[in-house]
């Protein structure tokens, strides 16, 4: 998704252009530029949660209502990709 002209960005680029779209075209293509900035809100909407409440604490416990409810045991392979 870089721009191929310059070097992949670090991560404080990624910190600190994640909310600007005009900074975020320096180093990301334009065409991904509003992708990019969906991901980076929930990304910036996770840590409006309590401290305490996490997404993934939400889904093990979807994962045990799903087990007790219908008595069966979910295999699962979940993979986080944040970007």
């Amino acid at each position: 998704m870089t721009d191929s002209v310059l070097d992949s960005p670090t991560y404080t680029d990624i910190l600190n252009d994640g909310d600007t779209a005009t900074l975020l075209s320096e180093w990301l293509d334009i065409s991904y530029v509003t992708e990019y900035s969906k991901y980076w809100e929930k990304l910036v909407a996770q840590n409006d949660l309590d401290s305490t409440q996490k997404y993934i604490d939400d889904f093990i416990e979807m994962v045990k209502k799903i087990e007790t409810e219908n008595g069966t045991t979910v295999n699962v392979v979940y993979c986080l990709y944040i970007f």
